[in-house]
């Protein structure tokens, strides 16, 4: 998850498109919870590890990109001010 985070992060501070990296990451998410439920079935023979760690690797940059996204629509607030609203 850390190595995700640093990767997508880096990407998302480098071209400022956090609402489209938001976006990508829930679809990218929610496509690969699918294969995570389809991967408990026990005729198709999937390992689960591997969909569970393509799910945290997927969903777990979202918190802090969200948080970036919530920080600059708030931009006349300081970053602590939103950071407890949110």
């Amino acid at each position: 998850i850390m190595l995700s985070s640093v990767v997508i992060g880096a990407f998302t501070d480098r071209f400022r498109s956090y609402y489209m990296i938001t976006l990508v990451l829930l679809v990218l998410g929610a496509f690969a919870l699918a294969e995570c439920g389809v991967s408990l079935d026990e005729n198709r023979g999937g390992d689960v590890r591997w969909t569970m760690l393509a799910v945290s690797a997927l969903l777990g940059p979202l918190l802090p990109v969200a948080t970036e996204l919530g920080v600059e629509m708030a931009y006349p607030l300081s970053e602590n001010t939103v950071l407890v609203i949110l």
